[in-house]
């Protein structure tokens, strides 16, 4: 996943057994913004709505246990 970003995020998740995996990207403020499943093991999320800030993308395991954190930049 290249950081800084500026139209699309490209998250890859090697060996996708768990078939009930999502994401959430999230403000600083903690709000969410977007989110969706994960059913591929390259997932390309567009941001090109978001304005230029930084971000928060979890991923979850059965919509409740966080199994990755990541911080991205767009501008």
């Amino acid at each position: 996943m290249p950081n800084p970003i500026t139209s699309e995020l490209n998250l890859e998740i090697a060996k996708l057994n768990d078939t009930n995996l999502s994401y959430q990207i999230f403000d600083l403020l903690g709000r969410p913004l977007k989110s969706s499943t994960i059913s591929e093991e390259k997932t390309i999320i567009n941001i090109e709505d978001l304005p230029n800030a930084m971000y928060h993308l979890h991923v979850y395991l059965n919509n409740q246990s966080l199994i990755k954190s990541f911080k991205i930049i767009k501008n």
